[in-house]
């Protein structure tokens, strides 16, 4: 552990912590970081960087350029006046702040400036990876692929039964306005049509994105580190990936890592990854099971420029919300009429914004036209939880049970949520928290893309019918830094309504969450945050603010028609009469 000023950095996880809490770095700037430090005793050229840090390319400089901005904004410091990184003219960059590592500090009793002599760059995991769900067209680009740089990776024994596979986050380093849409768009596809191949069970970017905020928020940095989070969720392989631009081409640089730390790399170059990506997908398949039939995927049948579209959607669903993805979807279809995943994710992004009458309408459409299992199942599950807001839970029970062929965990597990909140409904609390550990049992994480920003209201004294994804307050601080908004949200509204936390740190969460809310749009989730906030006055003995907070409650959800919180504004009601 390095410290430097108000910040601490560990080099080995990666995590930077400064005086407002951890502070995010994306892969590279973390290696730029821990280069910097060990190599704080001197100017270090531009060359030597690019050199050690950087793989050859057209764009090494401009990207070298833009990473040392990127950190001297992540430290607070400034070029004209720097408190950290110096540049020193025809030479370099040269770190100029005293470092202490406080384990020697500890040993000695003293500070100790840390200079160390040889740079700990090993194999680097790149935080991000390969691509999504099921939509686009096939071209034919240059079709080259380079040889993989380690041995291929041995079967696992327990593949024989299946494969299960985390798809990381891809690394942008394109360094492109355009292609801003890789990180989750690009990855997701990939998992998407990984999952469309028999036998094979995802992790899809948005789940992995929340399975490493558990322990860091900043990604593992060796495939040893890797392995580890592998062997605690039982998956076989993680994927991770970079994705560059060559000239008029795009490089997919992947790393696929086993639970022993064993790792395969190459290198994949097409016209368009996102255009490419079913002939990707069936590629990668047999090198993760070379002992399987080779499976080629239909190549998509829709407009290039609409599954960008839906990309880029995607990508905004996972980090900013509904508000600005509706945006993406919305194009996606209008250029392309026939691409039923953007038009459902339209409809998940209406419910989410309170124009259920749309949702309705577009999800509706989706389940008359759409024949592809997993979509069906997708768009019954979020009507289902449409009817679930409603107040239909006859409806919404029918939906569930038509949609229970689905294989994805993800998909089956949101549908054991929702069967959860019914149950909730009907205060079946036994049924309830069978529900939640089938649900958690077959996917541990289920924020993300698939269920964003999802809460839902607890009974006092009751389990919630909404688990937190992982536990406490560090999980919000790591979705902060994440800068996962839906998912903070939804766990925000979980850990709140959390009875054992002091009522002062419950008011500070929700706090967080109101103001979340109406960043976001969400009218349901407001609606979830007043009831919350009359229950807080109510143990306050502030009865007469509950009853007008509730009130205002009461108006918002008849407008919205959300029957099943108008029953818990009604009960909150009687509760605060009677106090």
């Amino acid at each position: 552990m390095l410290k430097f000023e108000h910040f601490r950095f560990d080099a080995t996880t990666g995590q930077l912590t400064g005086p407002d809490g951890q502070v995010y770095l994306r892969q590279k700037l973390v290696q730029l970081l821990d280069y910097l430090l060990i190599h704080n005793d001197r100017a270090i050229s531009k060359e030597e960087l690019l050199s050690e840090l950087w793989q050859h390319g057209a764009y090494r400089e401009r990207s070298l350029a833009q990473s040392i901005l990127e950190l001297r904004k992540a430290l607070g410091d400034s070029a004209s006046d720097p408190r950290f990184i110096r540049t020193v003219p025809g030479k370099g960059y040269q770190w100029i702040c005293l470092v202490e590592n406080l384990e020697i500090a500890e040993q000695a009793q003293t500070p100790t400036p840390w200079h160390a002599g040889k740079y700990r760059y090993g194999v680097i995991a790149s935080a991000l990876l390969l691509i999504c769900v099921l939509a686009l067209y096939a071209v034919t680009g240059s079709q080259t692929q380079s040889p993989p740089a380690t041995p291929a990776l041995a079967t696992s024994p327990e593949q024989t039964a299946g494969l299960r596979v985390m798809v990381i986050p891809f690394d942008d380093q394109t360094y492109s306005s355009a292609m801003q849409w890789i990180e989750y768009g690009l990855s997701d596809m990939l998992a998407g049509d990984l999952a469309a191949i028999p036998g094979v069970s995802v992790v899809n970017p948005a789940n992995a994105s929340v399975l490493i905020s558990a322990q860091s928020p900043s990604a593992p940095a060796t495939p040893r580190a890797w392995a580890t989070l592998l062997q605690q969720h039982q998956i076989d392989r993680a994927i991770t990936a970079t994705v560059r631009l060559s000239g008029k081409s795009q490089l997919l640089e992947y790393q696929i890592i086993d639970p022993q730390g064993d790792s395969e790399r190459g290198t994949l170059q097409r016209d368009d990854l996102a255009v490419a990506m079913p002939e990707i997908a069936s590629s990668l398949h047999q090198i993760l099971w070379p002992d399987q039939d080779a499976i080629v995927l239909p190549p998509y049948g829709y407009t290039p420029s609409a599954m960008h579209d839906y990309a880029r959607g995607i990508q905004a669903l996972q980090l900013e919300g509904a508000l600005l993805a509706q945006h993406y979807f919305a194009a996606s279809v209008q250029i392309d009429p026939s691409h039923l995943w953007s038009l459902t994710y339209l409809g998940v992004c209406q419910l989410l914004l309170g124009d259920w009458q749309r949702a309705e309408q577009q999800l509706s459409h989706v389940l008359a036209q759409a024949s592809e299992p997993q979509l069906l199942n997708f768009s019954k599950i979020w009507l289902a939880m449409l009817r679930v807001r409603q107040g239909d839970t006859a409806q919404a029970t029918e939906l569930l049970t038509t949609a229970e062929d689905a294989e994805a965990p993800q998909l089956a597990a949101a549908r054991l949520q929702i069967q959860a909140l019914i149950a909730a409904r009907h205060q079946n609390w036994p049924l309830v928290d069978t529900l939640l550990q089938q649900a958690s049992t077959l996917a541990p994480t289920s924020n993300g893309p698939l269920l964003p920003g999802l809460a839902e209201l607890s009974e006092p004294g009751q389990p919630s019918p909404r688990q937190p994804s992982a536990a406490g307050t560090q999980a919000v601080d790591n979705l902060r830094v994440l800068g996962q908004k839906p998912a903070l949200l939804s766990t925000l509204l979980t850990q709140v309504q959390q009875p054992t936390l002091p009522l002062q740190q419950r008011q500070r969460l929700l706090e967080q969450a109101s103001t979340l809310t109406q960043q976001l749009g969400q009218p349901y989730e407001q609606i979830i945050t007043m009831i919350i906030r009359a229950r807080q006055a109510h143990e306050l003995g502030q009865h007469q603010a509950a009853q007008t907070t509730l009130k205002a409650a009461h108006a918002l959800a008849t407008r919205l028609k959300a029957t099943s919180l108008l029953t818990a504004i009604e009960r909150s009601q009687q509760v605060a009469n009677e106090g």
